[in-house]
């Protein structure tokens, strides 16, 4: 028997099969455990950025981190008071008490906390000299509790309070302090999240009315020790405090994905009923496919649980990726297969011989567009990128399981309802059993007759339209700001927004509270690693420091606001004279801190004037290197290696790598596309045709995408992802549109002319693909519904891409070629 036959004669076998299958994998299958096997970076091991933070924890261990938290802190009517200070100094030290949250320990270790109180190095000097020790006393409690000692600008140097980097000046808008948090983990792992939560959960405790409960340690005598007791911590009113740096991004980004799941999904959902109701105007016609498609997805999320259990790097964004491409071309598949068994109805075939014909006729083309599809975006496992490596099987797998749902469960169910599915609607019929609605049946013939009769100028003019907007996409700025299309704002323990002084704000708040208090590149400095082939004393690392500074400053005079390096640890401004107390104390914390135990390297932060993920920033990074190279050179220090760590060089290394991948896949999936369409229609100038309509299309949508978000946003600038996921998408799921059109075109060229073949092939696949097209809009355009920018751009453009492959491509485009050289392919066995 066909295999038409055997599924519509074991059809309630093959639906039982369907509802076994899930119900196992919602019981058996485990939940998700996102921290399970996860990896601590998303970027190549043998990375420039994942080199410099080796070398980083290496030799500055309290500075090592792959990400960062900056917890900031602001009285915004004036000056810290004492409560505020022994507020800020005692949180600091719960940010590593696990028992605060229902964090795991685990997932606390390693992390290091820098509060404004003690400039750590200054506590751990040794020494024996009695002066030193109450030196480093002294300026400990400067630091921690802020006492006034000789602040007139006439006071010796050696008495003045020292600027500690981490506490702003009291300026009109007050003051502000800052605690950072190095955590080992990139910023958008699982982990880093969940550390970042646990951080914000104590925050809101200690913001609310019932405070935080924490065990204070009460010094006793040196013989008892200390005694713990029980206190509660609580905010002193009017401060205000946000969480930012990269783990805040990463934290609010994930929030903002996790909001957009359900209601992504439930556009996805309510867009494709209503599309198929309008195409159908039959309930159940139109929750066939829907159910079907909604059964593998359900086996497909449980199945990711499994994969990400397993070390994959799968998150929210992917899982909502995954869910509505899902349907998007499921529902493709099944609306092929219910046309053409509607087809079969239409010629007068009973119910199960025409299911049977139906399935026969169209599982070809159904396959060859699903294995086209999963081809296509399989070749991401050849990225370096981890996320893309492993979006790329996982979407693939769940294309192949919506192509199975397709190919038996939509036709078994079809069977088991029979013509009642199309109830109450009946479909006009053609005398030549084409079925559709009146408006369809005469639209496409006539669109098809005139691409024919004047072919050549069908092709110029439509050619011409799409070149306008291809050209203007190379003008996109791509950008990388995690933050991009985030507001600020303060939560509260409840997740209500509030007001400032009530809750605890989000990334972008702590960069607006940094902006009025520091330069905004306070929040996530660069760190410069200057790496000698051989140890150097204190003296000449610290003439390479001075000149490397005043090279960078020369090279960088709008970027640069400040550098703490070997020279100035507090920042530019703030000396103190050889021989005075506070000088020793400081040179001597100087180089504990910025030169390693090997006096090999030396290590400069550098702030900047723009936030630290900007392109402006990434520009630095890409031109320090070359500036310190010949800085060195200068200081007679040849065979220097220069490491640039930080979330800066953290997203050049992204924008870097992923530029890469993004060449390579456009390259892998062009050549696989075309190897299996060669395959399917074994005409050389047909399918090279098709190929490069694809890059056409996919520029074309670029353009027209950004004069859109021009116009409604004023911004033009996209997320750097859409580049790629655009690309991958429109490629192998765009293509299927030109598959089931070629695969009728060769149909009808084995019965007719060319050009009469060409329009018999676009009357018939015009009513379907046309469907098909707007169902992959609407669900793939119900990204947009997120509160992610990533997810609104790549919704719209997605959106787009799809209605440009359906009404340009697809119906003029691809025929006006086809009957201009009059080619048909040689073959249709295959597809047919």
């Amino acid at each position: 028997m066909r295999f038409g036959e055997h599924v519509t004669r074991w059809r309630w076998a093959v639906l039982g099969a369907w509802v076994v299958l899930c119900a196992a994998f919602l019981v058996v299958l485990p939940e998700a455990d996102p921290t399970a096997n996860e990896r601590t970076s998303f970027l190549p091991e043998d990375s420039a950025y994942r080199r410099a933070m080796e070398t980083l924890g290496e030799h500055f261990p309290k500075q090592g981190g792959l990400s960062q938290a900056a917890i900031l802190f602001e009285r915004p009517e004036g000056e810290l008071t004492s409560a505020d200070r022994r507020f800020i100094n005692t949180i600091a030290g719960e940010f590593t008490e696990p028992s605060h949250s229902d964090i795991r320990p685990q997932d606390l270790a390693n992390c290091t906390v820098s509060s404004p109180g003690p400039i750590e190095a200054a506590l751990t000097v040794a020494s024996a000299d009695d002066a030193l020790r109450r030196g480093v006393n002294l300026l400990n409690r400067l630091m921690v509790t802020g006492d006034e000692v000789g602040e007139s600008e006439d006071a010796p140097a050696e008495h003045k309070r020292p600027r500690n980097p981490m506490r702003s000046p009291v300026t009109s808008h007050g003051q502000a302090a800052m605690v950072r948090m190095n955590i080992p983990v990139d910023f958008i792992t699982y982990r880093s999240t969940t550390i970042i939560k646990h951080i914000r959960t104590i925050l809101t405790q200690a913001a609310s009315p019932q405070g935080l409960t924490i065990n204070a340690a009460i010094p006793l005598s040196e013989q008892t020790g200390t005694e713990t007791e029980v206190k509660t911590l609580r905010k002193p009113d009017g401060l205000r405090v946000a969480v930012s740096g990269s783990g805040g991004y990463g934290y609010d980004y994930a929030e903002f994905v996790r909001e957009s799941h359900d209601r992504t999904m439930t556009a996805t959902l309510i867009a494709v009923v209503v599309i198929l109701l309008v195409v159908y105007r039959a309930p159940i016609a139109a929750m066939v496919p829907l159910l079907a498609i909604s059964v593998a997805a359900a086996c497909v999320m449980r199945l990711m649980n499994v994969v990400q259990n397993a070390g994959m790097a799968i998150g929210m964004a992917e899982r909502i990726f995954v869910f509505v491409l899902m349907y998007g071309a499921g529902i493709d598949y099944s609306l092929l297969l219910i046309s053409r068994y509607r087809e079969c109805l239409a010629t007068g075939g009973r119910n199960r011989r025409a299911a049977a014909d139906a399935l026969d006729a169209t599982v070809p083309a159904i396959t060859a567009s699903a294995a086209t599809d999963a081809a296509g975006i399989l070749m991401l496992v050849f990225c370096q990128f981890l996320i893309f490596r492993t979006t790329g099987p996982v979407v693939a797998g769940s294309l192949l399981v919506a192509w199975a749902a397709a190919v038996t469960l939509v036709p078994a169910l079809v069977t088991i309802f029979g013509r009642r599915m199309f109830w109450p609607a009946k479909p006009h019929v053609f005398q030549d059993g084409v079925a559709g609605r009146v408006w369809q049946l005469r639209l496409w013939p006539a669109i098809a007759r005139r691409v024919v009769k004047r072919p050549g100028w069908v092709l110029l003019v439509t050619l011409a339209l799409l070149a306008w907007p291809a050209a203007r996409s190379f003008q996109i700025r791509w950008v990388y700001d995690a933050l991009a299309g985030i507001d600020s704002h303060y939560i509260n323990a409840d997740g209500e927004i509030v007001s400032p002084e009530e809750g605890v704000g989000n990334a972008a708040a702590g960069i607006d509270i940094a902006r009025r208090h520091w330069p905004v590149g306070e929040i996530a400095p660069v760190t410069v690693l200057v790496e000698a082939d051989r140890p150097l004393s204190s003296r000449k690392w610290r003439q390479v420091v001075q000149q490397l500074s005043a090279d960078l400053r020369e090279a960088f005079p709008d970027l640069l606001s400040g550098m703490r390096t070997l020279d100035k640890p507090l920042g530019t401004g703030h000396e103190f004279p050889r021989g005075s107390t506070m000088g020793n104390i400081v040179r001597r914390f100087a180089r504990a801190e910025y030169i390693s135990p090997d006096q090999r390297l030396t290590r400069l932060e550098v702030l900047l004037n723009v936030h630290g993920m900007s392109n402006e920033a990434m520009a630095f990074a890409d031109h320090v290197r070359e500036v310190i190279h010949r800085s060195a050179v200068e200081s007679h220090l040849a065979g220097t290696t220069v490491h640039i760590a930080g979330a800066t060089a953290q997203m050049q290394e992204i924008r870097e790598t992923t530029q890469r991948d993004f060449r390579l896949v456009v390259i892998l999936v062009l050549g696989v596309i075309l190897v299996i369409v060669f395959v399917l229609l074994r005409d050389v100038l047909l399918t090279a045709f098709m190929v490069a309509a694809i890059g056409v299309s996919y520029l074309a949508t670029l353009g027209i995408c950004m004069w859109l978000f021009a116009a409604l946003f004023g911004d033009a600038s996209m997320d750097w992802k859409v580049q790629v996921f655009l690309f991958v998408v429109m490629a192998a799921v765009g293509v299927d549109y030109n598959i089931f059109l070629a695969a009728r075109l060769a149909q009808e060229g084995r019965k007719h002319p060319p050009r009469e073949a060409i329009c018999q092939a676009v009357a018939h696949t015009g009513p379907v693909i046309s469907s098909c097209g707007v169902i992959m809009a609407a669900t793939l355009g119900s990204l947009a519904a997120g509160h992610v920018e990533l997810l609104r751009q790549l919704g719209v453009a997605l959106a787009m891409g799809m209605l440009v492959d359906t009404f340009i491509v697809r119906p003029l485009l691809l025929p006006s070629f086809a009957a201009l050289l009059k080619r048909t392919g040689k073959t249709a066995r295959l597809i047919a």
